[in-house]
């Protein structure tokens, strides 16, 4: 089930698609030695060259309970979900992680789900390394690149890459992770070459200085004079190193 990150050619990281054609999170490498990441849009279109974020995990689908028992090498377990319902495949190449009780301390790959509230079935690889009770509760963890949506100048989000493209809503694409990409800039501060930004604090979708430990850092600017607000401005992203 483990392998190393493919290989595609420039031209393939302008296609997007309807239905996925790797799984989502797939890490990709061009050529020149970009890092890209298999991503499925959020229900709203994205322009080129913005910074993208991660969707905000539930805190409704945490620390819930099995429904029924599961046994050593279950590749299906029922939980219960009180309030919030999963929609459909919003899971799906994400986690569901063991957190505490018999079988704490696992993480299993989500490969399927039901939908709606109550008693949902979810399907998993590998299959229950350790037994668990009705007392065992798991957190469900959303793919990193599960319906990724444009940054909203949060500036303690999880960035997760700029569009190299134009995309369409709910399509697939790769994502730009690592390496040279132009990224929209905003604010009134402007870093210079080699000084690390961060999520825009004025604009949607842009990058700014980096001046706080909470900041997440996306890369490094690559401007002699500084980044100019606005427009799009050469990165270094070190997002997915």
């Amino acid at each position: 089930m483990y392998s190393g990150p493919i290989q595609i050619f420039a031209q393939d990281v302008f296609v997007e698609s309807s239905t996925p054609l790797h799984p989502v999170g797939t890490k990709a490498v061009t050529a020149d030695g970009r890092t890209w990441r298999y991503a499925r849009n959020s229900s709203t279109a994205l322009t080129t060259g913005v910074l993208c974020i991660q969707a905000d995990l539930s805190s409704n689908h945490e620390d819930i309970p099995f429904q029924t028992a599961g046994v050593i090498g279950d590749t299906s377990v029922a939980l219960t979900i009180a309030t919030t319902s999963v929609a459909a495949n919003e899971y799906v190449d994400g986690y569901l992680v063991i957190i505490d009780d018999t079988g704490e301390g696992r993480t299993h790959l989500i490969t399927g789900h039901g939908t709606g509230t109550g008693t949902v079935t979810f399907y998993i690889k590998p299959g229950l390394l350790l037994a668990t009770t009705t007392s065992t509760t798991v957190t469900l963890v959303r793919n990193p690149w599960m319906n990724v949506l444009i940054n909203d100048s949060t500036q303690t989000d999880l960035p997760a890459g700029v569009t190299p493209f134009a995309i369409t809503a709910s399509y697939y694409f790769w994502i730009q992770t690592g390496g040279i990409a132009a990224v929209l800039a905003s604010g009134t501060s402007t870093p210079t070459g080699g000084s690390p930004v961060t999520i825009g604090e004025a604009t949607n979708g842009a990058v700014s200085i980096h001046n706080a430990d909470a900041e997440p850092i996306v890369g490094l600017a690559l401007v002699g004079v500084g980044m100019t607000s606005g427009e799009y401005n050469p990165v270094f992203l070190t997002i997915d190193k």
